[in-house]
């Protein structure tokens, strides 16, 4: 089992032997604040970082040889990414979550819920309808975990605010 692990701070630890040893495999232009594979490729790994981008690898279990995609997160605020997760079912949907308060009213966006369905190449503000019923559109809170639930079509998106915890049930229009 493979197993990974940050030391509070811009480096990625690997470790092929169940977490007996660890080798270092990258060391990112900023702190990590969130990490995220999936069980279907073990190859795919996302990493959140403070400065408000996401860097992914294609090949992660090839250690400190693997290669690394930055990703700038169009639209999104000036703050780190708090969590990332990706789609159980396909590894080029990937969503990510930012805190704070972005201050925008809630009849439109709140820029706090962003989807790629690409890999990363584009990102969607998926916080809701601009124009949209306000008590429909995400509030202007700040996020700290994203789930993504493969049991249902289309797949939810379940966040956790500072208020509790809301759900998409539509791919983020409500």
């Amino acid at each position: 089992m493979v197993v990974y692990a940050t030391k509070g701070g811009t480096q990625l630890f690997q470790s092929v032997d169940t977490g007996a040893t660890f080798t270092l495999i990258k060391t990112f232009p900023a702190s990590i604040t969130a990490i995220a594979n999936v069980g279907i490729d073990s190859n795919t790994f996302w990493v959140a970082l403070s400065n408000g981008t996401v860097q992914h690898s294609a090949n992660v279990l090839s250690g400190i040889t693997s290669t690394w995609t930055s990703n700038s997160v169009t639209g999104a605020p000036a703050f780190s990414v708090s969590d990332i997760a990706i789609d159980p079912t396909n590894t080029d949907q990937v969503v990510v979550v930012y805190p704070g308060f972005t201050g925008i009213n809630p009849p439109n966006r709140t820029k706090h819920v962003f989807r790629t369905l690409d890999n990363g190449s584009s990102w969607t503000d998926i916080s809701g309808t601009d124009g949209g019923n306000p008590t429909a559109n995400l509030p202007d809170l700040p996020l700290h975990s994203v789930v993504i639930d493969p049991d249902t079509s289309p797949h939810s998106y379940i966040v956790a605010s500072d208020a509790g915890v809301m759900r998409s049930a539509d791919g983020g229009p409500t």
